[in-house]
């Protein structure tokens, strides 16, 4: 009997546990072929990234482009311009900084001097609040020593920048990122004379007052607003939130952080002395996704909610295209007899559901794991959401769908695959 049972575990542990190597979650990193610091980086869609960087000697920028997730890198500027920040408005237009800026409007295979200084202005972050309002920030660099804070602004797409008063006075003020919630309102983080620098316009640059006590120690890093009155500063001490559009600020996280990003109100993303963290509840809770890297990354950026890349010290780059979680995961490997869809379950749902399907053998497929898609869809057709993208091999998987931030309503899920397609109806009820 106590031999029956092992066999029947064994059986059971073989059919239904989870296959993590098919699962594809969390964070992987990616081979960029350098291992310089990089600095900066922009995602402009699912599968082009581009990055900046300086060799040790800080003269030659080293500047890559990717259009297939990674896979391969190639280079999409001399080393003459870049290394500090690499910006995109568009899949065509973008901004590329170090003691020069400049642009580009076909992606990156042409780039045409945009504005230069006569002293060694540094810019190390854009933000365009439209297409046509854009800010940058910096610092002035001679002989070892900062010797002021910069501030560009465009008001024609960035075919043309004026250098306006430095936000703030005094030597030792590098301003590092920059975030407008409009094309007047914005906000500036860096540090100087053992002080962080948080500053706010209401008055599109001209004029900035200073912001006390935004409880990220000694250094800023990042800056970011989900909407004109809920926002997050990182830095030395951790991350700070504030709801009234900075006039006050509470602790969010209580380590050090060196960047974050949110693909909406409520789910954001920071690197920094803790790896990789995730929020859900905007910023109640912070949950680690990936302590590997510690204090390595320093740049994060999404495309959609799910396709996220991280790059940091000694040429790391790190992505995920599952939002750092798992949303599906291979219960059975057993060789199904068809492709299947099924009910979702529980339906109606609040605010998670779980989607299983089924993987058979494609014999007239030209791959013999092609590509599947489950994607989410509104009543009206539109699609919200991509929980899978990628080759699987034959079996049964299972699909996690968090509704979390959608309203109540009648939703589509569609499986896709060579030679298959199936679609289900579902119904959220908060």
């Amino acid at each position: 009997m106590k031999k029956l049972v092992l066999i029947l575990l064994a059986l059971l542990i073989k059919n239904f546990t989870y296959d993590f190597e098919n699962c594809k979650s969390q964070w992987s990193q990616i081979n960029t072929g350098t291992t310089i610091r990089l600095e900066g980086l922009s995602v402009v869609d699912a599968n082009t990234v581009y990055f900046t960087g300086f060799d040790a000697t800080m003269n030659n920028a080293i500047n890559s482009k990717t259009t297939n997730g990674g896979l391969n890198w190639f280079q999409f500027a001399g080393n003459n311009i870049g290394g500090s920040c690499v910006y995109f408005l568009n899949s065509n237009t973008g901004f590329i900084s170090g003691f020069n800026l400049c642009k580009t409007t076909n992606a990156g295979n042409n780039w045409s001097l945009a504005y230069t200084s006569t002293d060694t202005a540094a810019i190390l972050d854009f933000h365009f609040p439209n297409a046509s309002t854009g800010y940058g920030v910096g610092f002035v660099y001679s002989n070892s020593q900062i010797l002021q804070s910069v501030l560009l602004k465009t008001t024609n797409g960035g075919s043309n920048w004026n250098r306006l008063a430095s936000p703030i006075s005094g030597i030792n003020m590098e301003l590092v990122d920059v975030f407008f919630t409009d094309a007047n309102t914005g906000y500036t983080v860096g540090w100087g004379q053992s002080n962080n620098i948080l500053l706010k316009t209401t008055n599109g640059g001209y004029n900035w007052n200073s912001i006390t006590n935004s409880g990220v120690g000694s250094e800023a890093y990042g800056v970011f607003f989900t909407d004109a009155n809920n926002g997050y500063v990182c830095g030395q001490n951790g991350i700070c939130k504030t709801t009234n559009a900075g006039i006050s600020w509470s602790v969010s996280y209580n380590y050090k952080m060196n960047d974050l990003y949110f693909i909406n109100a409520n789910t954001g993303f920071a690197t920094g002395g803790d790896g990789i963290i995730r929020t859900n509840n905007a910023g109640a809770n912070w949950t680690n996704q990936n302590s590997t890297y510690g204090d390595q990354l320093l740049g994060i950026m999404f495309y959609g909610s799910y396709n996220g890349y991280a790059v940091g010290k000694n040429g790391l780059m790190v992505k995920t295209t599952n939002g750092g979680s798992i949303f599906v995961s291979k219960i059975s490997s057993n060789v199904p007899d068809k492709y299947s869809l099924n009910q979702n379950y529980p339906n109606p749902f609040n605010p998670t559901t779980n989607i299983r399907y089924e993987i058979s053998v494609c014999h007239s497929c030209e791959s013999r794991n092609p590509v599947v898609t489950l994607r989410i869809y509104d009543a009206l057709g539109r699609e919200l959401e991509t929980l899978v993208n990628e080759k699987q091999s034959p079996g049964t998987y299972e699909a996690t769908f968090n509704a979390s931030q959608y309203p109540s309503g009648v939703y589509f899920y569609r499986l896709t695959t060579e030679g298959f397609s199936e679609t289900k109806r579902m119904m959220l009820i908060k």
